[in-house]
């Protein structure tokens, strides 16, 4: 389908840093991978369609990134396409997700005549001219990925002039000095105008837009300029918050330091063909060395390492150790889960755990044949292990094991992988409809047992209530039958006879569930009533109550 299914670690140095990524799905299934990633990053770069613009998925990430209080740089990107309207999409963008976001820059040319950018603060364009046209300027080192630096166009000075004065208005609005020296008719120069961009987008007060073409590698440098420019380092953010494992209330900080205790969190697993258990952590504090060994407060477990892998991409780098700042995989850890913090033994903490959001499709999985059955639960497992948001179930009353997801593609993905990575082919189906029957409305019933055989006879009288309860509070029994009318010994198999009756169903064969059955009363004889006869009279009785009490499915 040509979409990221997974997140992707890599790294690159771009004038003197190292800049650790993380690229994650845009499609709304995935959001596991957007939630996850975003707990262990610093800063983020928001991608959006120069086409489609801002889209419900684009909103859910942005309130996830809200939520953590992320820096984040908007990047709308394709715009050589078609249809692409940048004007269009930063509207959308002041709209629907940040009206304190601001240009710094504006294209030139529009769809398949998008050449370029021009950057507001240092007030010059720049214009990527392709492979060709960059060897025929006789530059040796010029290259496609190298913009060609010029005036800004005749045609967009007017454009430039607003727009710029527009941004400036806004960075010096978030630094008192800057709005004294703008007011008094003064304009900073380029560099503090950076630097009070970015304390601006670190605090969350502005949002930094861009645009370009990755394609077309336009806009690319600017956009790696922008990231070290603008979004923070990790020595930029505050420590990270924990608490003492066993007691909620010690609170634990750990700074960005490689001096500080061993802190990191597991945000991802993977099952690796080569490798094996593969446990994707963030260092955010201390160091730690292939061989030593590393705590699990959550399972209570010391696991020695086995080895520490950079990742980029599919490629696995070995490296001897690992330190803060760093995103690497781990071999070794298998106590770990999503979530988890790993620490150091003799100083342990315990970071907030992810929250994840809830499955809202699912399928039943069926073996092919009945040797495939434990090999089909154990391949789920693992696939439930990697991703939180899959959730498997297996339903008694169906005898079904089913699988839940964020959507359709999602579910068809996790199918895909039990048969290309588990060789499995498990038919799959919709779910059966468990169903269950309640009442709307409270009712009385009277259930009468009476028998004569030519003997001993039978006879019992159960006098009750049914009331509907909240959901998700069940059968709830209670005894309110004076002693003298109703003796304590034909107490329990009465409501043994309710409960019997509701488990069976009343209207559809389904059991019955949030009544409440409040036994009033009956009647009883000294020689013809046993316990089996109460237990008979009070399955009658309800049913009769439910009945009347306006049952529904």
């Amino acid at each position: 389908r040509g979409i990221t299914i997974t997140s992707a670690a890599t790294a690159c140095h771009w004038q003197g840093h190292r800049i650790n990524l993380i690229d994650t799905p845009g499609h709304i299934d995935f959001t596991a991978e957007v939630v996850r990633s975003i707990r262990v990053i610093d800063g983020a770069v928001v991608v959006l369609c120069g086409v489609g613009g801002v889209e419900p998925q684009t909103e859910a990430v942005w309130m996830y990134a809200d939520r953590e209080n992320l820096p984040r740089i908007l990047f709308i990107n394709k715009l050589d396409r078609l249809g692409a309207d940048f004007e269009r999409v930063l509207a959308e963008v002041h709209e629907r997700l940040a009206p304190h976001a601001v240009v710094l820059q504006l294209p030139i040319g529009r769809e398949g005549a998008f050449t370029g950018v021009v950057d507001l603060i240092s007030q010059q364009a720049l214009v990527w001219r392709g492979e060709e046209e960059a060897g025929s300027r006789g530059q040796g080192t010029a290259s496609a990925d190298d913009p060609a630096v010029g005036p800004v166009p005749l045609s967009m000075q007017e454009q430039v002039a607003v727009a710029r004065a527009s941004l400036l208005d806004a960075i010096c609005e978030t630094d008192d000095m800057l709005l004294e020296q703008r007011l008094e008719g003064g304009e900073p120069d380029a560099a503090t105008l950076r630097a009070a961009l970015r304390r601006a987008t670190i605090a969350g007060r502005l949002v930094p837009v861009l645009c370009g073409s990755s394609r077309n590698r336009i806009g690319v440098q600017p956009l790696l300029d922008a990231v070290v420019a603008y979004l923070p380092a990790p020595v930029d953010m505050p420590p990270v918050l924990g608490f003492l494992p066993g007691d909620a209330e010690e609170v634990i900080e750990r700074p960005d330091d490689p001096d500080a205790p061993l802190c990191a969190a597991a945000f991802k697993i993977v099952t690796d063909p080569h490798v094996g258990h593969l446990t994707w952590v963030r260092v955010f504090s201390g160091t730690l060395s292939v061989g030593e060994m590393i705590y699990n407060p959550r399972a209570d477990v010391r696991e020695r390492v086995g080895r520490i892998y950079r990742m980029h991409g599919n490629q696995r780098e070995p490296v001897d150790h690992m330190a803060a700042s760093d995103v690497v995989a781990l071999v070794g850890v298998r106590s770990a889960i999503t979530g988890d913090t790993l620490c150091d033994p003799d100083r342990p903490i315990v970071l907030e755990t992810f929250k994840f959001p809830e499955p809202v499709i699912a399928v039943a999985l069926t073996a092919a044949s009945r040797d495939e059955r434990q090999k089909l639960r154990q391949a789920v497992g693992r696939l439930c292990a990697e991703d939180p948001t899959l959730v498997s179930r297996f339903d008694p009353e169906t005898g079904e094991q089913t699988l839940a997801g964020m959507g359709e593609l999602h579910l068809e993905i996790a199918v895909d992988r039990l048969r290309t990575e588990f060789g499995i082919v498990p038919q799959m189906s919709q779910p059966q409809v468990s169903y269950r029957e309640t009442i709307r409305q409270t009712a009385e019933a009277v259930g009468r047992y009476r028998k004569q055989t030519g003997g001993r006879g039978h006879f019992a009288e159960v006098y009750l209530r049914v009331e509907p309860l909240e959901c998700g509070q069940g059968v709830v029994f209670e005894n309110e039958a004076p002693p003298s009318e109703f003796p304590r010994d034909f107490v329990r198999p009465a409501e043994m006879g309710v409960r019997e009756a509701l488990e069976k169903g009343i209207i559809a064969g389904y059991p019955v569930t949030d009544v409440g059955v409040t036994l009033l009363g009956g009647r009883f004889h000294e020689v013809d009533s046993a316990a089996m006869d109460f237990q008979i009279a009070g399955s009658m009785a309800v049913r009769q109550a439910v009945r009347r009490a306006h049952p529904v499915l």
